[in-house]
């Protein structure tokens, strides 16, 4: 099991990727001392996790690393990861 913890700094709105996908992204500020805003993401029915919690709110949050290849003819293959929250807990 994979956790970070931050303060809520956005909330973006539901994105409807496709007809049977939909993701919403938001931001957190780790608390170190050089403070990183992390992206991450909520898919499918987890998208409204989120709207419990206001900006500024310390969050804990659980997250599975996902990751895939991206391949364009006659180019190098680039690789994608993505956060995904799937419990989020104020702290």
């Amino acid at each position: 099991m994979n956790e970070i913890t931050g303060k809520l700094i956005v909330v973006k709105s539901t994105q409807k990727v496709t007809d049977s996908f939909q993701k919403r992204e938001f931001v957190i500020e780790t608390d170190e001392q050089y403070k990183q805003e992390i992206q991450l993401e909520l898919h499918q029915t987890y998208c409204d996790l989120i709207d419990s919690f206001q900006i500024g709110d310390n969050l804990k949050i659980q997250i599975n690393v996902k990751g895939r290849r991206f391949e364009k003819p006659l180019e190098d293959p680039k690789w994608f990861n993505v956060l995904q929250a799937w419990k989020i807990e104020k702290q």
